[in-house]
């Protein structure tokens, strides 16, 4: 058999592959698979992830109010930057809510410290949320599907 005449098998080999796969998928409606033909649509029937977690809503900073209120990986220009990564913040933020949750007074006023030093402006409004999210849609777009507050705070001017 030549190269060319192996070359225009397979291109039909695969042409019909593709073909019974996606037609088994759209005349089944995407409920039956008929082995060895695949239609590729591989993760058509995953649901998408959701994820539940703490976060913090800034309102005002200043004199600046915020309507909707921000969360705060959105609000770059309210905290600094320079020295602590997301990661950092993040752990604060749970920490913070999870000692909310708990009534600890102690452990909120020391959370509160270290994260309320990094804020830029004075005063600042904010408040501890809980949040369900997908985590794509979230990164992407910052699409929230719930979220509940836990507790308002305001720093000192």
């Amino acid at each position: 058999m030549s190269y060319t005449v192996l070359q225009k098998c397979l291109l039909v080999f695969f042409i019909a592959y593709f073909s019974i796969g996606i037609g088994v998928h759209f005349f089944y409606g995407g409920e039956r698979k008929i082995y060895p033909f695949f239609s590729w649509f591989l993760f058509s029937h995953v649901p998408d992830r959701v994820e539940t977690g703490f976060d913090i809503r800034i309102h005002r900073t200043g004199e600046t109010r915020y309507d909707p209120p921000v969360l705060f990986e959105r609000a770059k220009d309210v905290y600094d930057t320079s020295y602590n990564e997301m990661a950092y913040y993040n752990t604060l933020i749970q920490a913070l809510a999870l000692a909310v949750r708990r009534h600890d007074e102690q452990e909120i006023m020391r959370i509160r410290k270290q994260l309320e030093a990094t804020f830029l402006l004075r005063p600042v409004v904010y408040e501890v949320v809980e949040i369900t999210y997908e985590p794509q849609k979230r990164w992407q777009r910052g699409e929230i599907i719930q979220s509940a507050t836990i507790q308002t705070f305001e720093t000192q001017p």
